[in-house]
């Protein structure tokens, strides 16, 4: 029967795809999405006490700013670092606005200076991260 013959060529086919997929020959849509924050800079300030990193957040969805789970990590160590809240400002502040984007920023305290020049860190974001962040003077 040519309608079984069909059904069967489907199945065996669907099931090709799936093994592939599992295989990782066949990418899911998810790994050509972009990041969501965008980094501007990242830099010791106030003689290395603190480190302001300023960001670009990018998505369908406003940038929380009081979102759990904001952090910093120093890559080398593993070393978490989290948000310092001013009383004045806040945790976050919005600096500028260029081209229809916020660009945001965010100060951690750098805990007896552990933070060096030159150190690569990873900002978290709740989900989101920016990896490999070179921190400046």
């Amino acid at each position: 029967m040519p309608g079984q013959r069909d059904l069967f060529a489907w199945l065996f086919l669907l099931s090709l795809v799936v093994c592939c997929s599992a295989c990782g020959t066949i990418r899911s849509v998810s790994h050509g999405v972009a990041p969501r924050i965008e980094s501007v800079s990242c830099r010791l300030a106030e003689n290395g006490e603190f480190v302001d990193v300023r960001f670009r957040f990018h998505g369908k969805e406003p940038f929380d700013p009081d979102q759990p789970g904001t952090f910093l990590i120093e890559e080398a160590t593993g070393e978490k670092f989290y948000l310092l809240a001013l009383q004045r400002i806040g945790k976050v502040g919005l600096k500028a606005q260029t081209d229809e984007q916020p660009v945001h920023s965010i100060t951690f305290k750098n805990r007896g200076g552990l933070l060096k020049p030159g150190a690569r860190v990873t900002l978290v974001v709740g989900e989101d991260r920016r990896e490999h962040l070179l921190l400046e003077k």
